[in-house]
């Protein structure tokens, strides 16, 4: 016998398997933490850390209530802790001793899926492979559905990565577990701010991929036809949808369609280049204010931030899409009534 309450076994059981995360395990109407978890948490939280009954001993816990949760795990998101949401499965009142308890979802700083945290900056998880001389990068924003990839190829394929990566600026990065040390510097180096994941290299074969790929794309042959040319960018692709399914626990049919681009497409930048022309934020104390976008930010929605600040970061190289975008600038400047109604009917959209 251990000791423990049975409470407290159930909690131990489910733990084990969630050993990297914090786990929010329901109680009521609180969720409640326990052990080092309930010590890191009161911590992080500023919350008051208390003891319950174990059996054997008095055990560390601390909560939060449900129905505040999400702007609780905002936090442990941003200071780059995992999240294990643990809920009651069965009535208390049917149920015959301990209530069923279970994970319904794993909360990551890349899939932070409820919308109190939506905000003007996209949210990216990515991936990276890298095989010899190729490298592919898939990223997507799970609010907002946005979900893009390309492959990088040539003795610059690399240094090409850490650009796109520093353009980006992923909340959590991907990479097959046991990957070369030098695939884990490009995000540990570049990217203090990015969760670096390592994950099951099965997420990353060919083969699980492409089943993952053939489900969520469907009836789009030309694409699936660009991606049997380019391999490690249907790796990175489809190692995303494979780890969003495992931690969500749910499909992702809002996802927008996969969006093949090349890093040809715009004008490149490299990391230096971007810090010091302050397209995003300015060199002083790294805020928005006194950079290109906090000059030219007019936008009345969250949306309409994320897509000046993508502009701004990816400048168009080829004339007509140069000359598209000026002619659609041009339609709305020169339409003083039509301005004023989108705005009226945007107001309240985030």
């Amino acid at each position: 016998m251990s000791g423990n309450t049975p409470m407290i076994e159930q909690y131990l059981k489910i733990k084990k398997e969630y050993a990297d995360c914090i786990l929010f395990f329901r109680l009521g109407d609180f969720y409640e933490m326990f052990f080092e978890d309930a010590e890191t948490a009161s911590r992080e939280l500023d919350i008051v850390l208390t003891a319950r009954d174990g059996g054997k001993s008095k055990v560390p816990m601390c909560g939060v209530p449900y129905h505040a949760y999400a702007n609780y795990v905002g936090k442990l998101l941003d200071k780059g802790y995992r999240v294990a949401i643990c809920e009651q499965v069965e009535d208390p009142r049917e149920a015959k001793g301990i209530v069923a308890r279970e994970v319904i979802r794993v909360i990551t700083p890349g899939t932070a899926l409820d919308d109190a945290w939506l905000t003007e900056d996209n949210n990216y998880l990515a991936a990276i492979v890298v095989n010899g001389d190729k490298a592919g990068l898939a990223y997507v924003d799970v609010l907002t559905g946005e979900f893009k990839a390309c492959q990088l190829t040539g003795l610059r394929a690399l240094s090409q990565l850490r650009d796109e990566l520093a353009r980006l600026r992923p909340a959590e990065c991907l990479i097959p577990r046991w990957s070369s040390q030098e695939l884990s510097d490009i995000v540990g180096d570049d990217l203090p701010g990015t969760l670096l994941t390592e994950v099951k290299p099965e997420l990353f074969l060919q083969s699980n991929a492409w089943e993952k790929l053939n489900w969520y794309l469907g009836s789009r042959p030309e694409l699936c036809r660009e991606l049997e040319i380019k391999e490690e960018l249907a790796s990175a692709a489809g190692a995303l949808i494979g780890f969003i399914e495992e931690t969500q626990r749910m499909m992702m049919n809002h996802l927008c369609g996969l969006s093949i681009y090349q890093s040809s497409d715009y004008l490149g930048l490299d990391r230096a280049s971007r810090q010091n022309l302050e397209l995003i934020s300015n060199l002083r104390d790294g805020k928005r204010e006194g950079s290109l976008l906090g000059q030219l930010d007019y936008t009345c929605t969250a949306m309409g931030c994320r897509r000046i600040r993508v502009w701004l970061e990816q400048p168009l190289i080829d004339i007509t899409a140069i000359e598209n975008r000026l002619e659609a600038v041009a339609e709305f400047l020169g339409n003083r009534l039509l301005r004023q109604e989108l705005k009226k009917q945007l107001k309240n959209v985030r």
